[in-house]
């Protein structure tokens, strides 16, 4: 079961006045809500307040223990680490005796 209310929208290019060099690039999209499903739902939301409420606390619970700091530092560092391989002291020597012998 979804933890949030779900809306429907449409996918389209984002606006030139959003367009931020290196953060969001002109080809992203942004998702537009559909007016009367975004209406419907905020409704829906209002008159079950009680459902909406629980579902977000089970969902707060989920996401404070599966992206706690260190997990997401650990992910971080497992990425970042994957494709580096570790250079040795005397490697860095010859590297730098190669540059300016």
């Amino acid at each position: 079961m979804a933890k949030f209310a779900e809306v429907e929208f449409q996918m389209g290019h984002i606006q030139k006045e959003a367009v931020w060099d290196g953060v969001l690039q002109k080809e992203s999209q942004w998702a537009y809500a559909d007016q009367g499903s975004f209406k419907m739902r905020l409704r829906d939301v209002y008159k079950k307040y009680r459902i909406y409420e629980n579902r977000a606390k089970d969902l707060q619970e989920h996401i404070r223990s599966k992206f706690t700091e260190e997990k997401m530092y650990k992910q971080f560092i497992d990425i970042v680490s994957e494709g580096l391989s570790i250079t040795t002291d005397l490697e860095v020597d010859e590297m730098y005796a190669e540059l300016f012998g």
